[in-house]
């Protein structure tokens, strides 16, 4: 596929929204996963991302990071915070990805949370099983029907 053609099927594809009764949870949470996957998100999903330390300048000038004494270079200096901006980035990315897909009440029961992962995991344990129950309730009425 040409890249052009990529982009417009990006702009075609449209994320499921989440109901707040959990009802399309089975088919929101697959797509949710793999859209994540596709975007190189699932390390922050899973929770296995890990976020680069600190880096501390003393009254020298010098830069190292949290709690070692061995200074370093200006090279090593912007691979760390090239690092910190792609792990804060893709946090972001994540966190955009589910608060655009969810309702304002659903956002405000997850948006505390301090991980992108925890964000998901709030979400998971808020709409699990709540779509079996949904689909039990709704035979239940066309039993009594």
């Amino acid at each position: 596929m040409a890249p052009r053609e990529t982009d417009e099927l990006e702009k075609k594809r449209t994320l499921p929204i989440l109901q707040d009764d959990s009802s399309s949870w089975v088919y929101y949470s697959e797509v949710l996963l793999t859209h994540a996957k596709s975007k190189g998100l699932h390390r922050h999903l899973a929770g296995t991302a890990r976020k680069p330390p600190e880096i501390v300048k003393d009254v020298v000038g010098d830069w190292y990071i949290e709690g070692t004494n061995i200074p370093l270079t200006d090279d090593e200096v912007e691979a760390h915070l090239k690092k910190r901006d792609d792990y804060e980035m893709k946090e972001s990315k994540l966190r955009d990805l589910i608060y655009q897909t969810v309702s304002p009440t659903r956002f405000s029961q997850i948006k505390d949370e301090p991980l992108a992962h925890r964000v998901w995991e709030k979400l998971v344990e808020l709409n699990e099983n709540r779509g079996d129950m949904m689909q039990v309730s709704t035979l239940t009425q066309l039993q009594q029907m």
